[in-house]
């Protein structure tokens, strides 16, 4: 009685997911998205909103000196600012052809 009522559960399922898998058999027509080979538009980079009110200069000097301090990084001797160069845009440009990492 058991594997009966699984089968026909199983069964069950099966015809569902046949029929809402298929647009033929569930009567709908195909959809047409776009042409072969267009491009899809992107949306246009709407730029990040800045605070309303600027941070306390007390969290500006403690990120200041987080970022400079050469005792939370590893190797030691290594800060945030020896890779991100903020004369550079905080990028971490090395002047080679690749990053040389930690």
């Amino acid at each position: 009685m058991r594997v009966a009522a699984s089968a026909a559960v199983a069964a069950a399922l099966l015809a569902g997911w046949l029929g809402a898998a298929s647009p033929a058999l569930a009567g709908d027509a195909p959809r047409v998205v776009g042409h072969v080979g267009e491009t899809p538009r992107l949306a246009a980079i709407v730029p990040a909103a800045r605070p309303l009110v600027a941070p306390p200069p007390e969290q500006v000097a403690l990120g200041r000196r987080l970022f400079l301090d050469t005792r939370l990084s590893r190797p030691a001797g290594t800060s945030c600012a020896s890779c991100h160069d903020p004369a550079q845009a905080f990028s971490a440009f090395n002047g080679g052809p690749g990053q040389a990492g930690v």
